[in-house]
């Protein structure tokens, strides 16, 4: 019990605040609107990065605080997303049925069929050598 609760003291300082990126987005998005109305191109751009400097630094403050709540399951998993051995729980991980192979009588259905298109294709092309 007390282990627990010091894992969870450590758990309070998850990272960075992802305020400060949602300000820095407001920020650019209020400069844009009003260069944009004013036809400043340059303090335009300005905003645009204000704008995009936000959204990056919230993204990656939102999943540093993710990874560090959990970072167990996000070793299993990031592996199995970015193409390496897929987790163990993971559906993939699953051996794939093989492939049925279709009954006989199917396949010489479907290679008639194919005779007769073959046939229709060349008596096309006699009918149209013979038109000329």
């Amino acid at each position: 019990m007390v282990e627990r609760e010091a894992q969870t003291d450590e758990r309070t300082d998850v990272g960075p605040d992802p305020v400060w990126g949602l300000g820095l987005f407001i920020i650019g998005l209020a400069t844009m609107g009003m260069a944009g109305a004013f036809t400043w191109h340059w303090v335009f751009v300005t905003g645009e990065a204000f704008l995009l400097v936000g959204v990056v630094w919230f993204l990656a403050a939102v999943a540093r605080t993710r990874l560090k709540q959990d970072p167990i399951v996000w070793r299993e998993k990031l592996p199995a997303f970015l193409g390496g051995t897929p987790a163990a729980d993971e559906p993939s991980a699953k051996p794939r049925r093989a492939k049925r192979k279709k009954a006989p009588e199917v396949r010489e259905v479907r290679k008639k069929k194919k005779k007769k298109k073959v046939k229709k294709v060349k008596r096309r092309k006699r009918l149209a050598r013979d038109e000329e």
